[in-house]
C-alpha cells in the first residue's frame, strides 16, 4: 500500500496504526476467502485517513480515526435508498463488508 504522508499532514501516529492494522486484517480476510481485491485509493485530511474502493456499481469509503473505523457503502444515486453507514472494526464487519463490494 504505497502512500506518502506530506509534511504538513496533521494526521496523528495513532490513525495511521488503526488504517494499518485494518488493511492487514482485510487482507488476510481476502487471502483466506479469496475474494476479489482492489488497491484502494488512499486520501489524507486534517484529521483522518481514508481509503476508497469501486467495484462495479458498488463504492466503499471508510475513514480512520485515531479510535474508529466507520464506513459509507453506494451503489446508486439515491442517497436515501442507495446508501449505507456503520462501523467496520471487528474482522466479521470488515468481511462483511468487504463481501458486498466484493460480490
Amino acid at each position: 500500500m504505497p502512500f506518502s504522508l506530506q509534511s504538513n499532514s496533521s494526521v496523528n501516529l495513532n490513525t495511521i496504526l488503526n488504517a494499518i492494522n485494518w488493511i492487514i486484517e482485510l487482507r488476510k480476510i481476502v487471502n483466506l476467502r479469496k475474494y476479489w481485491w482492489s488497491e484502494p485509493l488512499v486520501n489524507i485530511s486534517d484529521s483522518e485517513l481514508v481509503f476508497e474502493w469501486w467495484n462495479g456499481g458498488k463504492k466503499v469509503t471508510v475513514y480512520f480515526s485515531d479510535l474508529s473505523s466507520e464506513f459509507i457503502k453506494v451503489w446508486g444515486a439515491d442517497i436515501d435508498n442507495e446508501m449505507e453507514e456503520g462501523i467496520a472494526e471487528t474482522n466479521d464487519q470488515i468481511e462483511a463488508l468487504w463481501k458486498w463490494l466484493a460480490s
